[in-house]
């Protein structure tokens, strides 16, 4: 199979073709778009409706694959910090890394005044994340995530021990001691917001707590998502890419076409599709 290529003045012309019978699908990563919408829905509604059921398998994690924490406005303060700083019912001090100031952990109603003895928890953590869609992310999609500031409920400021109790777990594994309703209120936000996916165990258990709650109406913007080009989440971006012709050559007979050159393409599908 032969994929041929030219180049014009101001574009770039691929020629792609099928790799011995086999047509392989293509992802090309494209740049963030605007800024959606912001929805809403009731709890009730958005979990039994809104949500998207699929098994999740957390295999190729790797916590290094989400970047974080990073300064993002250059002000020598980096997202933990800012988070300290969000949450703090009091002013902080420490500079660039914040020492000291008051935070209230909902998961266990427990008073800080030590940033030390904070820690700063997804909410639905990063392998968590990775298992119910991330690992089909870019690395930049993976990295704003692990760094949102834009919906505070993505990051909350927490006691660390009761964060690395929970590790992560999902509701169906561990819910917080206090506040279950407002927990399960802004998981199903989060996932939303970056449209991850649950798992069967997973909404039942949301859907038991929300029935104890009250049917409070959720509100989310949805975050730009792009997806890489391989299953194994690294990130590749093409731009500028067109796909104009097929040419199915099984033989390898290049005669006709001296000058092409040939590209391998990986079929990362679990499904093999016929030409």
């Amino acid at each position: 199979m032969n994929v041929t290529h030219t180049r014009g003045p101001s574009a770039l012309v691929l020629v792609a073709g099928l790799l011995a019978g086999l047509l392989l699908p293509l992802t090309v990563a494209t740049a963030p778009s605007a800024q959606a919408a912001t929805r809403q829905a009731t709890a009730q509604y958005a979990i039994n409706n809104l949500l998207t059921v699929r098994e999740e398998t957390n295999a190729g994690y790797e916590r290094a694959k989400f970047r974080h924490w990073i300064d993002a406005n250059g002000d020598c303060q980096d997202t933990r910090a800012e988070v300290l700083i969000q949450e703090s019912r009091t002013s902080t001090t420490g500079g660039c890394t914040i020492r000291s100031g008051r935070w209230s952990s909902y998961y266990d109603r427990r008073v800080w005044t030590n940033a030390s003895d904070v820690d700063i928890d997804h909410l639905v953590a990063l392998a968590e994340a990775w298992g119910s869609g991330a690992k089909q992310w870019t690395a930049d999609t993976r990295k704003r995530f692990a760094n949102d500031l834009i919906d505070k409920r993505t990051l909350v400021a927490v006691t660390d021990d009761v964060n690395q109790a929970k590790g992560a777990q999902d509701p169906a594994q561990w819910l917080p001691r206090y506040d279950k309703c407002r927990y399960v209120r802004e998981w199903v936000a989060v996932k939303l917001r970056w449209k991850l996916t649950i798992n069967t165990a997973e909404k039942s258990a949301l859907l038991r707590v929300q029935g104890s709650c009250t049917n409070t109406t959720i509100t989310w913007t949805p975050a730009t998502v792009n997806k890489a080009t391989s299953s194994d989440g690294s990130s590749s971006t093409t731009s500028g890419l067109r796909l104009t012709k097929v040419v199915y050559n099984p033989d390898g007979d290049e005669r006709n076409a001296p000058n092409t050159e040939k590209v391998y393409i990986k079929n990362v599908s679990s499904r093999r599709r016929a030409c």
